[in-house]
């Protein structure tokens, strides 16, 4: 710098895009599923919402399908949907997956993004138990689906007061789906027909997914 030269202010660029990162197993994806990211996507008002399979969830049983075929239907399940895309970031990340990890390298990737953490209400419960939840608050907002009564109001009491701050309820109407009763059902010959999108649904008899679960 010059001699007599005026130091200039460093300026700090505001986030210019607003992605919610969309995680979990879908063993398989169902409409439950669709329903919690459009919510996300509208009320948060984000750009977009990155799918992102897990390889091998840390607190969960591992997977009944094969990653392969969970990338396939989560494919299938957003095709058509332009604000919804499909990440396979932790499919190809060897071992147990961890979010924090993934965070850092997607704010390595897109340093401009205004990142939000999208979770179901029992995530939310177990996000104390993942690794470095602080970190995770650094890097991301948390967005959890609300849902009736006071379930939602207990799982927040049950966070250490800097975690709840920085978390955010999304209204989401009563959709009692679970993965693993889909998996049943399939194993049982009982219809998911609505349950899941047409092509997924396709995609499970072709590749006789849970047939034996």
């Amino acid at each position: 710098m010059e001699d007599g030269a005026a130091a200039q202010p460093q300026t700090v660029s505001a986030p210019t895009r607003r992605i919610g990162l969309f995680g979990g197993t879908f063993d398989p994806p169902h409409v439950g599923h669709l329903v919690a990211a459009e919510r996300f996507l509208t009320h948060l008002h984000l750009d977009r919402v990155l799918w992102m399979p897990c390889q091998q969830p840390v607190l969960k049983d591992r997977p009944t399908a094969s990653a392969d075929d969970r990338l396939a239907m989560v494919c299938l399940a957003v095709a058509g949907r332009a604000a919804f895309e499909v990440s396979d970031l932790e499919l190809r990340r060897p071992g147990p997956t961890y979010t924090v990890d993934t965070l850092e390298s997607l704010a390595g990737y897109e340093p401009d993004v205004e990142w939000w953490l999208l979770l179901g209400l029992d995530a939310l419960a177990d996000f104390p138990r993942w690794r470095n939840p602080h970190r995770i608050v650094e890097l991301a907002r948390l967005a959890v689906v609300e849902r009736p009564g006071a379930e939602s109001e207990a799982v927040l009491r049950g966070l250490p007061a800097e975690l709840a701050a920085r978390v955010e309820g999304v209204p989401m109407p009563l959709l009692a789906i679970a993965s693993r009763d889909l998996r049943a059902d399939v194993a049982a010959g009982r219809s998911v027909r609505y349950l899941v999108p047409d092509a997924v649904a396709a995609h499970i008899a072709k590749q006789r997914l849970y047939a034996r679960a």
